[in-house]
């Protein structure tokens, strides 16, 4: 299959709930062994630029309302939030391997992961996190293996090989069989909104190909989505498989915070899977 053939064969749109305040969106082909869902910008307590459901830490200087935003999300799932591990970010391609060890790091206690963009995990009741702010969230989801990863892909994370470091870690430390690996991407700045300038225009152009780069009007925008997908069509995953949210969270100012939109003025979203 080409590669424009397995954009067409891709299965796009994730579901979105509403529960009381909180707005958050989850991904049809994942099954009830699991729970998660991506968060939107609302349903939460903090203030400003920040309102209303912000899990950034290292934005607003309130955290006791990130600590409330956390639970709110954790009483609707039906997680225990001081369980939750959460990723210790640094726009790399790392991807951590959780057990029973990692149990509420991040969130509640002292943060000393390794720098890590990913976590996956075959221990139930392991609540994973990730938080976004125009990078992508990746859901990973074996259900016949019962495994689990979610990661924070920005460009450096996805040129480095995020992609492909969750699903060798998947298939080569968990025993999962790629065609049993069903996968979501979530909401990211898509080329509608994701300017660039030459330097990583050719950077674009190296890892993913022409498809990568959009021109209009005298400027360049990447398309990380298409870059991606592009990585997930290259080592093998099967187009039905997939599911794209097709959300761009730059554009969509009432639905989700974004970074290149808001600066540190901003919040973050926030990805949780857990195995029930």
């Amino acid at each position: 299959m080409k590669f424009n053939a397995f954009l067409k064969n891709i299965h796009t749109g994730f579901t979105h709930h509403k529960v009381g305040d909180f707005e958050f969106m989850t991904i049809p082909s994942f099954d009830e062994k699991i729970t998660h869902c991506f968060t939107t910008r609302h349903g939460g307590v903090s203030e400003g630029g920040f309102e209303s459901l912000n899990f950034s830490f290292g934005r607003e200087s309130n955290t006791e309302n990130i600590k409330k935003n956390f639970k709110i999300v954790s009483d609707t799932l039906g997680i225990n939030p001081g369980d939750i591990v959460l990723d210790n970010y640094d726009h790399s391609p790392y991807v951590l391997a959780c057990d029973k060890t990692h149990k509420g790091k991040g969130v509640y206690n002292n943060m000393d992961l390794p720098k890590c963009d990913g976590l996956a995990t075959k221990t139930k009741q392991l609540p994973l996190v990730t938080m976004h702010a125009d990078c992508a969230p990746i859901f990973f989801y074996d259900s016949k293996n019962l495994a689990v990863c979610v990661c924070h892909a920005g460009w450096r994370g996805v040129v480095g090989g995020i992609v492909k470091n969750a699903l060798d870690l998947l298939i080569n430390v968990y025993g999962s069989k790629l065609d049993d690996i069903n996968i979501g991407v979530g909401p990211l700045i898509r080329s509608c909104c994701f300017e660039i300038q030459a330097d990583l225009e050719s950077v674009f152009l190296k890892e993913f190909g022409d498809f990568s780069v959009e021109y209009r009007k005298g400027k360049m925008f990447g398309d990380l989505e298409k870059g991606i997908l592009f990585r997930l069509f290259s080592y093998g995953v099967k187009a039905k498989n997939v599911t794209c949210a097709k959300a761009c969270t730059c554009c969509g100012d009432e639905t989700f915070f974004s970074y290149r939109r808001q600066g540190a003025d901003g919040g973050a979203m926030a990805s949780f899977i857990m195995i029930k």
